[in-house]
């Protein structure tokens, strides 16, 4: 498993965008602790592409302040592609790859 920790500093795009970026068109399973489909302040999400369960990432909290988030992933590129996403999206910088 590829686990990646990323400081998330700014506000999270909606969990859907990830999972558009990930797998634009295709059914995915998704879960977190976003309020809404819209919102800003999740920081748990597992998505689930439905057509090879084999695709899966999980971003988990491993601490809320300052807020620190755990990318993980059987598969390098989608623990990558996550990483690259939240860097890109929300004003984080990647603490280390484990």
């Amino acid at each position: 498993m590829i686990k990646i920790r990323v400081k998330i500093s700014g506000p999270r795009p909606p969990f859907y965008a990830l999972s558009n970026e990930l797998w634009p068109g295709q059914d995915i399973d998704s879960d977190g602790d976003s309020e809404s489909p819209g919102s800003d302040s999740w920081t748990e999400l597992t998505l689930i592409n439905r057509s090879d369960e084999t695709l899966r990432v999980d971003i988990d909290p491993e601490s809320l302040d300052p807020l620190v988030l755990i990318v993980k992933s059987e598969t390098k590129e989608l623990a990558e592609y996550a990483e690259n996403f939240l860097v890109s999206n929300c004003a984080s910088e990647v603490i280390s790859h484990v």
